[in-house]
């Protein structure tokens, strides 16, 4: 049995997957199992796997018909025998002393979860921005804080982290759903009551502008992602009472931002839009009270002129900027 097992869910990747599996193969911690699941693919991602399994009896492939990244993950939960184990995309990949750094400070600081910095870069393979943290120990309330802001570089996907595998006991990512990473990432953290970091960036993000979040219909990630992160906020309010005020001022923004995406967006049902209007109706005097959203306040208060008033103000606000943008060009 493997000390630590990597889930590699592979669809479509051919021109990326050689560089993912070569930068496992480097890794300077070697006990290790990889469970590479191809999800259908059309190209010749399967064959590569397969090329790469017959060279290295740490690798094992699971062909499946096509279900999604959240069905593949799942997969490889189910078969994994590690007791560690880490996500890799088939797109990304990681530095030689990837599994080495995690595993160390996951022994060190004898935590079920740790994390590193991840670096992103564009298609092109240009490094559009690198986040790391200092070398530390967090508990599940700052992590949890950070998922709820979104700030770097504790992101809700599953990469750049190694789990021991029982925090997964109880759960699997919602398949045929978008931000499925958001709707379990949360419930991960919370079951740790601390969190070891590396200070070091240690994974490769490469976005894909083809990704499925990038090319998914619009109204359905809409949905899930307001729906996982209201059960985030949720857990946190009643977990952290003191949170209360930042919970709730970052559902505003959140549901601001969703907002503006639909005014900007074609094909969104009637449904969706009115129920993102009713809830910043309920909320907006509350948060303009409160000083929730203070760099939004502006705009927040344009929504008392109504779904169409609002429209024209934001479009009139996005017609300011360009000019101003094109003035300082």
């Amino acid at each position: 049995m493997a000390k630590i097992g990597i889930i590699i869910p592979v669809y479509n990747v051919a021109p990326y997957l050689s560089r993912c599996l070569s930068s496992v193969l480097a890794q300077t911690f070697t006990d290790w199992q990889l469970l590479l699941v191809d999800d259908g693919s059309t190209d010749n991602s399967g064959k590569i796997c397969d090329k790469y399994a017959a060279c290295d009896q740490r690798i094992q492939v699971l062909h499946q018909a096509n279900a999604g990244a959240a069905a593949a993950r799942n997969v490889g939960l189910d078969v994994n025998t590690a007791e560690y184990l880490t996500f890799i995309d088939a797109d990304d990949y990681v530095e030689p002393n990837y599994l080495t750094a995690l595993w160390g400070v996951l022994q060190t600081h004898q935590t079920p979860l740790a994390v590193c910095g991840t670096m992103r870069h564009d298609a092109r393979g240009q490094t559009e921005s690198r986040t790391a943290m200092p070398a530390t120990v967090m508990t599940a309330k700052t992590v949890l804080t950070c998922l709820l802001r979104g700030d770097d570089p504790i992101t809700s996907g599953p990469y750049a982290k190694l789990y021991h595998r029982d925090l997964f006991r109880k759960l699997r990512f919602p398949v045929g759903h978008i931000s499925e990473d958001l709707a379990i990432m949360y419930q991960i953290v919370a079951q740790c009551e601390r969190i070891a970091a590396v200070s070091l960036p240690l994974y490769h993000y490469v976005y894909q502008p083809t990704s499925v979040t990038a090319t998914t219909q619009l109204t359905i990630a809409f949905l899930d992602y307001f729906r996982y992160y209201q059960a985030m906020a949720d857990y946190m309010v009643a977990t952290y009472p003191d949170l209360r005020t930042e919970c709730e001022r970052q559902m505003m923004l959140r549901y601001l931002d969703g907002w503006r995406d639909v005014m900007c967006a074609r094909g969104v049902p009637r449904a969706y839009q009115r129920q993102l209007w009713q809830w910043l109706k309920e909320h907006r005097a509350y948060a303009l009270r409160h000083h929730l959203v203070p760099e939004h306040a502006r705009y927040l208060r344009a929504t008392y002129l109504g779904r169409v008033g609002t429209t024209v103000a934001w479009r009139i606000i996005q017609k300011i900027r360009g000019l101003d943008k094109r003035r300082q060009q």
